[in-house]
């Protein structure tokens, strides 16, 4: 695809949803699979540097990250998050109704394990969202944008989905049952049905023996 093709469609998506959200988010040093599956932000801290901000934007970042972790990070392990942000650049009003306008944010994300005391991860964050007129009132909300976009972004580095078990509701270890048995073919009518049994011959049938008349004696001469 060429550049410009791909601009061409980068602009008319920006035009057809109002804000178009670029992730340049990555693992330096990712959770291992337990604590991502067991983990749960029980605590969040923020360095914001040399940042221009509102005086609300403290308030404003550790609920909406807590609200977006909350949705991806249930489990019964506590972590802290030790949040840093590095840029937080607001798009020109004017520029954005006229054109377009980008908001941009870079950072890094640390979670410590409150039982131990020891990092257990860490993650460079960064999402640019670029916004066109129908959206200029977004997009001036740049503070709660980028504090969601942290959060939506450290949920997808670091704490994968849930899966079912079994999406039939049965143990994944469960045996499956065996499948039928083929069925046998019917015998014909000339051969009888096979048991497992030799057949008893049939008993030859006997005759009786022949009656004989008795013998009558001879009359004695006279």
């Amino acid at each position: 695809m060429s550049i410009l093709r791909a601009s061409a469609l980068f602009g008319a998506a920006v035009l057809a949803s109002g804000c178009v959200s670029l992730s340049r988010s990555e693992a330096v040093s990712p959770l291992d699979a337990s604590v991502a599956q067991e983990g749960r932000i029980t605590e969040i801290l923020l360095d914001k540097g040399e940042i221009r901000v509102t005086p609300e934007f403290d308030a404003i970042f550790r609920q909406r990250v807590q609200s977006k972790l909350d949705g991806c990070a249930r489990g019964p392990r506590p972590l802290r998050l030790e949040a840093r942000i590095e840029r937080l650049s607001k798009a020109n009003p004017l520029l954005t109704a006229a054109v377009a306008g980008a908001n941009v944010l870079r950072g890094t994300a640390r979670l410590v394990d409150l039982g131990t005391g020891e990092a257990v991860g860490e993650y460079r964050i960064g999402q640019t969202v670029v916004g066109g007129r129908i959206a200029v009132i977004r997009m001036a909300q740049a503070e709660e944008q980028m504090s969601d976009g942290f959060g939506q972004e450290l949920c997808r580095q670091a704490f994968a989905p849930r899966r079912p078990a079994s999406l039939t509701g049965k143990p994944a270890s469960q045996t499956p049952e065996p499948a039928p048995a083929a069925p046998q073919p019917e015998p014909s009518p000339e051969e009888p049905a096979s048991s497992g049994e030799q057949p008893t011959p049939a008993a030859p049938a006997v005759e009786p023996p022949p009656v004989q008349a008795p013998a009558v004696p001879a009359p004695a001469p006279g």
